[in-house]
């Protein structure tokens, strides 16, 4: 809500912005630079497109749930808002695009893979305040996504059963811009811009496994998991609220919301499919994919500050405020993406070339 905790701006949009590209540019430049060489030795380069369209369930709606229906003050708790459920969750999303490299070797292929993975849904809710008022919210040019680099060895059983374990790093983010429009019997009110950008990278290990019933069709299954072996998924989360509030007798108030913290997931994939091979270098796929990931804010930090129509700065320490976000952000809550898919799998075969 927008009275309902109001923070000072810690840390610069540009430098954090800034680091956000950097990061994500060094693990881009790091997976081109390593598969760029590998692939004028590969002997298979392999392709892999497809669909899929599901609802995503994030992990933020009950925490924002719960976030806005408890509002701590310096010396209590109060009811603010009741939020509705979230809509706009239907996802119409590419398969994780692949590109993999196969290099051949006496007992078996190295595999050397990239993906990407983005969903765009379209979240809409409502907001009704026990004031009374009614909040309009739109979280706009929401996005999240994934990018993953990793390294197999597949393993080939009398041409019917192939097994490729792996492992890998993942990098996640999430980021969109919060809208609210707010009115009551007395006041209305805003948002400006508010930008929420959360993102971590970390390592997780998996399994791929493709058995045979005919020469021409394969029953497929794949494993995908985080694992704290390889380095836990960790980073960080911003969220900047900034809003204007309008009441009867002409006055307003201005505030900032600033909210740090770090973040932490775990994630689970598992995906059955059938396969099918159209041509010797070009297969058919078609399953289930479901994609689990546990996400918590802990180390969650805000200082609240606002600006009131004769220019008075107004700040302190929520205590109860920071109490009830502190354990509602360090929870782990669950996002969910599971639905069919297609895909299709090309093979270009390059030993012919060296």
């Amino acid at each position: 809500m927008f009275a309902e905790k109001i923070t000072m701006t810690m840390v610069n949009d540009d430098d954090i912005n800034c680091m956000k590209r950097f990061n994500l540019t060094i693990i881009l430049l790091f997976f081109m630079t390593l598969m760029f060489p590998l692939s004028l030795y590969a002997d298979n380069l392999r392709f892999i497109v497809g669909l899929w369209a599901g609802n995503l369930n994030n992990e933020l709606d009950p925490r924002f749930k719960n976030d806005d229906f408890l509002i701590g003050g310096p010396d209590r708790i109060t009811f603010g808002r009741y939020n509705l459920d979230w809509s706009g969750k239907s996802n119409f999303t590419f398969f994780p695009a692949s590109l993999q490299y196969f290099y051949q070797t006496p007992v078996g292929k190295f595999v050397f893979g990239a993906s990407y993975v983005r969903f765009t849904p379209n979240y809409r809710y409502s907001g009704v305040g026990f004031g009374p008022s009614i909040s309009l919210i739109s979280h706009d040019k929401y996005y999240e996504s994934n990018f993953d680099g990793d390294i197999g060895f597949e393993l080939n059983i009398r041409d019917r059963i192939f097994i490729t374990p792996r492992a890998g790093l993942r990098r996640h983010t999430k980021e969109f811009r919060y809208k609210e429009t707010f009115y009551s019997s007395d006041s209305y009110g805003y948002s400006l811009n508010s930008p929420f950008h959360a993102g971590a990278i970390g390592g997780f290990a998996g399994i791929e496994l493709l058995f045979r019933v005919t020469k021409s069709a394969g029953i497929v299954y794949e494993l995908r998991q985080s694992t704290p072996v390889l380095g836990s998924i960790m980073g960080d989360m911003s969220f900047d609220r900034l809003s204007m509030i309008f009441n009867q007798s002409g006055g307003y108030f201005y505030s900032s919301t600033n909210t740090i913290a770090n973040m932490q997931t775990s994630f689970v994939r598992h995906r059955f499919g059938f396969q099918y091979s159209l041509f010797k270098d070009m297969h058919f796929q078609i399953g289930y994919m479901n994609e689990r990931t546990q996400t918590s804010y802990p180390g969650y930090y805000s200082m609240p500050v606002v600006i009131s129509t004769r220019g008075d700065v107004g700040s302190g320490f929520a205590v109860y405020e920071y109490l009830t976000n502190y354990i509602y952000y360090k929870q782990n809550q669950l996002t969910d993406a599971g639905s069919f898919y297609t895909s299709v799998i090309f093979d270009l075969d390059m030993s012919a070339n060296k």
